[in-house]
């Protein structure tokens, strides 16, 4: 006969193995919310962002849509894009868009793909209102973006 020290024993082993599966789970949240992309002048980009990754990111008509990962799951993320008015000289105009990532001290382990919106209205060259073009980077994502306006 089995013990009931040996069934808790074994209940217990077995919760454990369950409850510390090592893979890690992939969360896709669908939700868009779009945010403006501040133009600070002077901004300047801080030394480090919470960790993330820009899986693809595109330019349609006046939004910047991207598609991220990170770890986390089980907080609100928040991020927030940036730019000084620092354009490049250069023919179309250049500009640097930081986005800062703060993950509200999130320490779970589930993998989190996201969309983020952001409207670059903001960024058009002063002066320029229409039939222009900026070219603009993104930390964490090489290359450049053309906004058409």
């Amino acid at each position: 006969m089995i013990s009931l020290k040996k069934i808790a024993l074994l209940l217990f082993v077995g919760v454990a193995v369950v409850s510390c599966n090592s893979k890690k789970k992939i969360v896709e949240i669908t939700e868009e919310k779009t945010n403006i992309v501040l133009v600070q002048p002077g901004y300047v980009a801080p030394e480090s962002t919470d960790a993330f990754t820009v899986d693809n990111a595109l330019v349609d008509g006046d939004k910047l849509m991207m598609y991220v990962s990170y770890g986390g799951g089980c907080k609100s993320h928040v991020f927030k894009a940036f730019a000084s008015n620092a354009y490049m000289k250069s023919m179309p105009p250049k500009l640097s868009v930081f986005i800062e990532h703060n993950s509200n001290e999130d320490m779970c382990k589930s993998i989190v793909k996201d969309t983020l919106v952001f409207d670059i209205s903001t960024i058009k060259y002063p002066g320029k209102d229409k039939d222009y073009s900026v070219i603009f980077t993104i930390n964490n994502w090489e290359g450049q973006l053309t906004y058409k306006y």
